[in-house]
């Protein structure tokens, strides 16, 4: 498994370049040969079939041993396929009602009786997820993870998660944005790390809710918010303002943009990001009396906010946030990184829309074209 997908290697070569055959070489070999060696020394009359038989038995049974150890090994799971099991039964109960994986032998017959039922979410705002299950999800593959990226994430963690049940991770997980709470939009790169992600958004929203952050701070993020089973439709079937991310941006439920950066700055060379940062300036001009608190770089140092008194008051009219003290205001923590703050100010001063890319060349086609209207 890579970071981009799976490679196959022929059955041939797995056997001639890994430790299937010679792990039983010198075993199948040698043994068979002394005794046939012995056997031949007591028995005169065998005369040379008997040697030519006992010459090709060793390869014959350290072939067989091999490729019947190649067929247990490869018919096992790997330690990341049990987690992810795991992982799922255990997001299935949270999200599927009378979930019960008791009483199945065959866990093909889990698959049929439960993935099928999984409740759907409308795409946009309501399929925000709290910070804790963003925690949850580093913290149970974190011996995985390690410096990876989003992008491994998606392809070996998050669609073989979801890949049962057709659905995005939000839905899996449970998550429902109930009308009454609000969210930040996250805007991000998926070529970062993914624990500094995660820790960039710990940072934002303990700043937040010092109290009750990991189930009162909710995201939204494309990562786990997009079903990536259903891209087209997400996308707006090619118009960006239907678009999950336009749907949510504008939801009227969205408290402001948390933009993770480092001091490479790299979400300020994607076309979708600057799609949002756009929509973001954009929000901000239409609610001049601070319901929007515009953007939030936010780092794994810390969070810069030139709005923190907004963001503030922005919170205080959700209902999450009623026992919140003043105290918990987003704020520029003062772990931020003096040198990580500069670089980020040269990035900003240098963004090109023009410069910018985005993974599919129809995307950054529709992101220029809406931009320009």
């Amino acid at each position: 498994v890579t970071s981009t997908g799976r490679i196959e290697v022929p059955m041939l070569r797995q056997l001639l370049h890994t430790c299937y055959i010679h792990r039983y070489f010198r075993v199948a070999i040698w043994a068979p040969f002394f005794l046939a060696c012995g056997i031949s020394i007591a028995v005169q009359d065998s005369g040379a079939p008997f040697f030519v038989v006992a010459m090709l038995l060793p390869p014959l049974v350290a072939l067989l041993a091999a490729s019947g150890s190649r067929f247990w090994v490869s018919a096992s799971k790997t330690p990341l396929a049990q987690i992810l099991d795991e992982h799922r039964e255990r997001l299935l109960a949270i999200s599927t009602p009378n979930f019960s994986v008791k009483g199945l032998a065959d866990p093909r017959k889990l698959y049929n009786r439960n993935l099928g039922s999984v409740p759907r979410i409308g795409r946009g705002p309501e399929r925000a997820v709290p910070a804790g299950t963003v925690i949850d999800l580093l913290r149970t593959y974190r011996s995985f993870l390690r410096d990876r990226n989003e992008y491994y994430v998606d392809r070996n963690i998050i669609q073989p998660l979801t890949a049962p049940c057709q659905v995005s991770y939000a839905e899996l997980a449970g998550c429902s944005l109930k009308e009454s709470n609000n969210f930040f939009f996250v805007s991000h790169y998926w070529g970062s790390p993914f624990w500094y992600f995660v820790t960039s958004l710990a940072n934002h929203a303990n700043g937040v809710d010092q109290n009750g952050w990991k189930t009162s701070v909710s995201y939204w993020i494309c990562l786990l918010c997009v079903s990536q089973w259903a891209i087209d439709e997400e996308l707006g079937s090619g118009n960006i303002m239907q678009s999950s991310f336009f749907l949510s941006m504008h939801s009227g439920m969205c408290n402001g943009t948390c933009m993770v950066l480092d001091e490479n700055a790299w979400p300020l060379t994607r076309c979708w990001c600057l799609f949002e940062l756009i929509q973001t300036f954009n929000l901000e001009l239409e609610n001049p009396e601070g319901s929007f608190c515009g953007l939030i770089l936010c780092t794994a140092l810390g969070t810069l906010d030139r709005h923190h008194n907004r963001a503030e008051a922005s919170w205080s009219k959700s209902p999450a946030a009623k026992k919140i003290k003043k105290s918990a205001t987003v704020q520029i923590h003062e772990t931020t990184g003096y040198d990580l703050a500069l670089a980020l100010v040269h990035k900003l001063a240098h963004v090109d829309l023009g410069e910018a890319r985005a993974s599919q060349e129809k995307d950054r086609e529709m992101i220029m074209q809406a931009a320009a209207q």
